[in-house]
C-alpha cells in the first residue's frame, strides 16, 4: 500500500509509522507555512529506490508557493517461509522477476479559480513529471484545487496524458474537499489521481471517504469523524498490468 497526503501541516514525528498495526516510511515535503505532502509507504510492501535520489519539490514562486514530492519504490514481494516453529511470513523480493520501478508524486496546486496564473500548477506538475526516472510507472495524486471541469481548461489534463497518464475517476457527484467558507457541494471534486496506463483500477475500485460533519471546528479542529482535515481520503485499489 501506498499512502498520498496533500495539504499536511508540518510536525516532527518519527520517520517510521505505525497505522492499523502496518508499518510506513514516510516522506515528505512543506512549504513556509508548514502546509505540505507525503508519500507514505508499507514497509512489507514498497521499499524506496535507493538508486535515485527522493525529489522535493520547493514551495518557489514558479510553484505558487505549494510544494511536491517525488519518492521512486519497488514492490517487495511477499513469501510464505516455513520454520520449523510454524509459519512465518517474510517480505522479499522475488529472484525471478526484477522489481517494477514506480514513481510515486504527491502535490498540492495552488487554488487559482478567482485569483493567480493557474500556469503556475502546470509549472509543478511539470517539475514533477521531470523528476521520474526513465522506465518507471507513474502514480501522481494530491490536492489539485481543480474542479473535475477545469482540468482540461486549465491544460492539466493535455500535460498529463502527453506524460502517458490518465485520470483514475472517482465516484459521480462525491466532493471531496471542502469550499473556502468551509462548505461543500457535488461540484467540490478537487482531489485527483493520475496513474499510467500500466497501472490498473476498475472504477467499481474507487471509493471516496468522508468530510468534516457540519459544525465541526473546521478543517484544523481537533473532532472525530474526519473534520481534522478539509480533505476526504480517496481509496483506490490497483494492480500493475503486464505487457
Amino acid at each position: 500500500m501506498v499512502l498520498l497526503a496533500s495539504t499536511v501541516r508540518a510536525c516532527t514525528p518519527p520517520a517510521s509509522h505505525t497505522l492499523a498495526c502496518t508499518r510506513y516510511t514516510a516522506y515528505r515535503s512543506y512549504d513556509e507555512r508548514g502546509v505540505g505532502c507525503a508519500v507514505l509507504l508499507r514497509d512489507s510492501a514498497f521499499v524506496r529506490d535507493a538508486s535515485v535520489d527522493v525529489v522535493r519539490l520547493p514551495a518557489s514562486d514558479e510553484h505558487g508557493r505549494k510544494a511536491g514530492i517525488v519518492v521512486h519504490a519497488t514492490q517487495i514481494r511477499r513469501q510464505d517461509e516455513l520454520a520449523d516453529t510454524g509459519d512465518h511470513a517474510a517480505c522479499q523480493r522475488d529472484p525471478q522477476s526484477p522489481p517494477q520501478p514506480l514513481a510515486i508524486a504527491s502535490l498540492h496546486l495552488k487554488a487559482c479559480r478567482l485569483r493567480g496564473d493557474p500556469s503556475v500548477k502546470l509549472a509543478l506538475l511539470h517539475s514533477a513529471l521531470t523528476s521520474v526516472a526513465p522506465h518507471s510507472s507513474v502514480l501522481l495524486g494530491g490536492d489539485f484545487n481543480t474542479a473535475v471541469d477545469e482540468l482540461r481548461r486549465q491544460n492539466i489534463t493535455s500535460l498529463l496524458n502527453k506524460h502517458g497518464l490518465q485520470r483514475v475517476p472517482t465516484p459521480s457527484g462525491v466532493p471531496t474537499g471542502l469550499r473556502g467558507n468551509h462548505t461543500w457541494d457535488k461540484r467540490q471534486v478537487i482531489d485527483h489521481v493520475y496513474a499510467s496506463r500500466l497501472l490498473v483500477c476498475p472504477s467499481a475500485d474507487v471509493s471516496v471517504g468522508p468530510l468534516p460533519t457540519t459544525g465541526s471546528r473546521g478543517p484544523w479542529g481537533p473532532k472525530q469523524h474526519h473534520s481534522g482535515s478539509d480533505h476526504a481520503w480517496l481509496l483506490l485499489n490497483m494492480v500493475a498490468a503486464v505487457e
